[in-house]
């Protein structure tokens, strides 16, 4: 087949683009699910299985999927700035859609959760303000939803983002990367203000990704065993696992748009429905499966058998949300669209 040129500047990338975005969604919420799926903070496991738990996180959670929200926040800046210029009433266009997809369900999730707690004994009416911003350990009440909350901000300051990265360029999206990876500070205005720079200038990112995917696809086995090793004590550990975040994500986009070019990934794109909804309702879903499961001897003793649940979690989570949102979507599609800001197409 016809390998459709990626350069940002054609009107012919854009499907390529979109689609290697749809592409990406639904897997990077799983991998979202796997960073929260923590069982060591539990009780009632044997040293076995605690010692897997570890492991399991280590590898899984916090090396793998470690690039996954870095990467949620580059395509939102991305998508934010694509196609048509920044002016002041396509900031207020912009600005209003994200009450809808952004606002509505932050608010939404966290007070469902809030008023969860207070079921539970675990807060009171007078934490609801905290519980929409900051309710515990900085997070909000459903605490995922920080991801919305920083993204609100960064959606309030686009105009300043827009003007840095517009005259800035490069220089101005390097100094960003090189103050996270030397500090860790900043990831979602680093990844979205890179995101913005490569919608804003129109780069032809694609054929950049394409031209170095196979050093780019070699690199990271080595990097995850680096990462890996690096967290248990060694020196520069942190500036490993950064450099690792980054690599990933160019090597996943650069997957996308190779799979997308020959045209791969259809069903997976068609899952991409299913990604907000997975997002909110993950937590405090499957805290409470994990709890059921080391509730469990066979589970907390045997570190076989552990391990199988590890992964079982997951899969429970994700099926149930599928089929949660496949029964709302034909008996309640405009609650929905409400729960998951639009996002049922």
């Amino acid at each position: 087949m016809n390998k459709t040129s990626c350069r940002a500047e054609t009107t012919d990338a854009r499907p390529v683009v979109s689609k290697a975005i749809s592409l990406l969604r639904f897997p990077l919420m799983v991998g979202i699910v796997f960073v929260h799926n923590n069982f060591s903070g539990l009780g009632g496991l044997s040293p076995a299985a605690a010692h897997c738990a570890v492991g399991l996180e280590q590898f899984f959670g916090k090396s793998l999927a470690a690039f996954c929200v870095p990467m949620f926040f580059l395509i939102s800046g991305f998508l934010y700035f694509y196609r048509a210029d920044f002016t002041l009433s396509s900031y207020r266009k912009k600005t209003l859609s994200r009450v809808r997809t952004i606002l509505i369900p932050y608010l939404i999730w966290n007070l469902l959760c809030f008023f969860l707690f207070m079921a539970m004994g675990k807060a009171s009416f007078a934490d609801i303000g905290a519980a929409l911003w900051s309710f515990r350990d900085g997070m909000p009440a459903c605490f995922q939803m920080w991801f919305l909350r920083d993204l609100m901000v960064l959606v309030l300051i686009a105009p300043v983002v827009y003007v840095v990265m517009r005259f800035g360029a490069w220089w101005a999206a390097g100094a960003l990367g090189l103050l996270w990876l030397a500090t860790g500070w900043g990831v979602g205005l680093c990844f979205f203000s890179c995101g913005a720079c490569l919608s804003i200038h129109k780069t032809g990112v694609c054929d950049w990704l394409l031209a170095f995917c196979r050093a780019l696809w070699l690199s990271c086995p080595v990097l995850l065993g680096l990462d890996v090793f690096a967290c248990w004590g060694w020196d520069g550990a942190e500036v490993v696992h950064r450099v690792f975040i980054v690599v990933s994500i160019l090597a996943v986009a650069a997957f996308a748009v190779w799979a997308v070019q020959r045209g791969a990934g259809r069903r997976v794109i068609g899952m991409q429905r299913y990604a907000f909804l997975l997002f909110a309702a993950h937590e405090p879903f499957s805290s409470l499966l994990r709890k059921a499961m080391v509730a469990v001897p066979a589970f907390a003793q045997n570190e076989a058998v552990f391990a199988l649940g590890y992964f079982l979690v997951p899969l429970v989570v994700i099926a149930v949300v599928v089929a949660a949102f496949r029964v709302a979507d034909r008996l309640c599609p405009k609650w929905l669209s409400v729960l998951v800001g639009a996002r049922t197409a």
